[in-house]
């Protein structure tokens, strides 16, 4: 069974982060031409990585797919770079045109798509599928895109800077964008941020915001950011919506307090001084990131990533560039979700703990526990009988035994993190019946089982197949 290949398809939605080394990994790219991969559980650097055909002044972003396996960058020379992050050292497997220059690049939300768009130019938005690295649809609603993001219910949200426009649209299973809605906004815009599905701010290029609500396009508060503080550059929310970390080009982090249900936005919290950005103040490009966790806040300055304390502003480290006067452009962290199919003896309430988070299962004296996906599920040669044991090769329990799956992802579901299924209790019949039944509650998430026999041998397995609420 391969256990790697699963993250091309979706499903990297439940996926444990025990695959990998590193349970959090950020990238950011340098005007220097390099794409700087770190360990953000470590804060320590893991590879600095060239990219052909980026240099002084090109303008790029970056995405992480949560399975960690995957790393995206455009380049602003209509170029996307598709980096094995499971390589050692990671590198460029794989580069692709696009039909626009590529500024900002964003994943749709279950990770089968990138949607990019450039800065002012004249140019579509396009669609680019992850798993065949193909460009596979494009959208000219607007004559431009110049920032663009998904929101937690999959929503596409994208600025025109020559039309001072927002545009609202849908995604489909194939990759198609349509505009379902446009919205005036007041001036040109900089940059956008979703609080998860129904509000978020616009940033302008005169040095003010505009907070907005979903569906409908109704705008709230324009907010005019502090004396000193040049246009805003980019903007993040944390998971629940209620904090607004907003960059500025010349005086750091302004961190508002934010209501996620009528967007209104509360006076600031806090101010981190960092270094500007005026040298690489660009369309859509992030340049903060939020720790998954949220302990940490990520500031690419000239020469280094500061990493800052979010409630206190105080500096815990740094990430260092090759040289002190490399300007850093786009920044993008992602932490890999935990799926685990568990099996116990029974019924109960037993806590399992993964690789970052713990739960309290419908299971007693779990026994075993295997990473899963959606699409990669192992499967359980059965024995003939009951007592029959020599062809169980792998360690289900025979007899009666109960089974669960636990998912926790708070980058995917920022509103639910974590989801589980129903208990499933297993009885293996000495017939070689295999039936369950499900007790207790499930969240999000339904188990089942089934079984069947391998044609060439003759032998029969048990496996264990699952479903995610709206996948």
């Amino acid at each position: 069974m391969n256990r790697t290949g699963a993250f091309a398809s979706l499903i990297a939605i439940c996926l444990s982060g025990s695959l990998v080394t590193a349970q959090s990994i950020g990238m950011v790219v340098t005007e220097s031409g390099d794409v700087v991969v770190f360990d953000a559980d470590t804060d320590t650097l893991i590879e600095t990585i060239p990219l052909p055909g980026i240099g002084v002044q090109n303008h790029a972003d970056c995405e992480v797919t949560s399975d960690l396996t995957q790393g995206f960058v455009v380049n602003f020379t209509s170029q996307l770079y598709f980096i094995d992050l499971t390589a050692s050292p990671p590198a460029i497997v794989n580069t692709i045109g696009i039909p626009n220059p590529g500024e900002d690049v964003v994943l749709s939300l279950d990770e089968k798509y990138l949607i990019v768009c450039d800065g002012s130019a004249l140019a579509p938005l396009a669609v680019v599928d992850v798993a065949t690295q193909t460009v596979v649809s494009t959208s000219n609603e607007f004559s431009d895109c110049n920032s663009v993001e998904v929101c937690a219910d999959g929503s596409v949200l994208g600025t025109s800077i020559n039309q001072d426009r927002l545009g609202l649209y849908t995604l489909d299973a194939a990759g198609t964008l349509t505009l379902v809605d446009d919205f005036e906004l007041d001036t040109d815009p900089q940059n956008l941020a979703c609080a998860g599905s129904s509000a978020g701010v616009v940033m302008y290029r005169n040095g003010s915001f505009r907070s907005y609500t979903l569906p409908g396009g109704a705008f709230v508060d324009l907010v005019d950011l502090p004396a000193g503080s040049g246009r805003g550059a980019s903007a993040a929310f944390d998971a629940d919506g209620n904090r607004l970390f907003v960059r500025t080009e010349d005086r750091g982090v302004e961190i508002y307090g934010f209501d996620p249900l009528t967007a209104d936005v509360l006076p600031s919290l806090l101010n981190i001084p960092t270094g500007d950005v005026t040298n690489s103040l660009c369309y859509g490009i992030e340049q903060l990131a939020l720790h998954p966790d949220e302990t940490r806040l990520y500031v690419p300055e000239r020469g280094q990533v500061a990493i800052h304390d979010p409630d206190t502003g105080a500096l815990l480290g740094s990430i260092p560039f090759a040289s002190p006067s490399i300007e850093p452009l786009g920044i993008c962290i992602a932490r890999a979700a935990e799926c685990f199919l568990v099996l116990g003896a029974g019924p109960g309430s037993e806590a399992f703990a993964g690789a970052t988070h713990s739960w309290d299962t419908y299971l007693s004296s779990v026994t075993n526990s295997f990473a899963v996906t959606l699409d990669d599920i192992p499967s359980f040669p059965l024995p003939h009988t009951t007592h029959d044991r020599i062809a169980l090769q792998q360690p289900v329990p025979v007899g009666t035994f109960s089974a669960q799956v636990l998912m926790w992802n708070p980058d995917e579901f920022p509103d639910n993190p974590e989801q589980f299924t129903a208990g499933l209790r297993v009885i293996m019949w000495s017939n070689g019946r295999v039936t369950g039944r499900r007790y207790g509650s499930s969240d999000g998430m339904e188990l089942t089982l089934e079984t069947y026999r391998e044609t060439a041998s003759g032998q029969r397995f048990l496996r264990f197949p699952f479903s995610i609420d709206g996948f």
